[in-house]
């Protein structure tokens, strides 16, 4: 497995950091609509997989299904496509003061709607299909309720520590230089997030669009865990990207 060194890691950063941050509105939109797709995808598959999956211990389950939602990240990083969670890291170049805050601040509202809008497309999608059978939706009510119903406190150090483990991936996918590489640094951040109970914002904006589309959960449970979750998701990828950037900077 070939990687690159840290001083040239951190310089990668920046300028994928600058080409996010300087694309085109309607490109940045395209972009951010494919990862909520992408995301939206792994996460149907973490439903069917874990609801086949239920007789065994539920952290295998989560190990298998965690395998199976690596699609989302993996395709992220190497189809090309803009994560919310994952362009956190973008503070890196904003401190180095190669791209203004305003343009970063742009960047991850407008990745954070069209996220929101590739999730929504593949719930309805779902939900007219009709491809959840009755013990799949019962699996889905049952991590809805839960994502929706546990304190603010709980929600935003899930998302704290979700997105330490997603930024450390996708960190660790720009220093490799290979695809299977790639992989095996999107895969182990993904399932030990996972095993870990930690909450992923785009993730659950499918969960929840889809629990909601199912007269399951108001409106409001779903702004209730976003929020926090959000939060958190911003401040676990912060860590990383600060941290970083102080640690290799010239």
């Amino acid at each position: 497995m070939g990687v690159i060194s840290k001083a040239e890691l951190l310089e990668s950063l920046y300028k994928i950091g600058e080409g996010k941050a300087n694309y085109k509105l309607h490109k940045m939109m395209i972009v951010a609509f494919l990862a909520g797709l992408f995301i939206a995808l792994s996460g149907l598959s973490y439903i069917i997989v874990n609801t086949g999956m239920a007789s065994l211990n539920p952290t295998y389950g989560k190990f298998i299904s965690g395998i199976c939602f690596s699609f989302g990240l993996f395709a992220v990083v190497v189809a090309g496509a803009d994560l919310f969670t994952g362009n956190i890291l973008i503070l890196a170049p904003a401190l180095a003061k190669r791209i203004t805050f305003p343009k970063m601040f742009r960047n991850w509202i407008v990745v954070y709607l069209f996220n929101f809008v590739g999730s929504v497309f593949v719930a309805l999608l779902v939900y007219f299909a009709s491809v959840l059978s009755p013990e799949m939706l019962a699996y889905l009510h049952k991590i809805t309720v839960s994502k929706t119903t546990e304190s603010f406190l709980v929600l935003l150090c899930k998302g704290i520590g979700c997105n330490i483990f997603v930024c450390l991936g996708v960190w660790m996918s720009y220093a490799c230089k290979d695809g299977v590489s790639k992989f095996c640094a999107c895969a182990i951040s993904i399932i030990l997030f996972l095993i870990c109970g930690f909450e992923h914002s785009v993730a659950n904006m499918f969960y929840l669009s889809l629990s909601t589309i199912l007269s399951d959960i108001s409106v409001g449970a779903v702004i209730y865990d976003l929020v926090p979750v959000t939060i958190g998701n911003i401040i676990g990828g912060s860590l990383i990207a600060v941290c970083y950037y102080f640690a290799y900077r010239d």
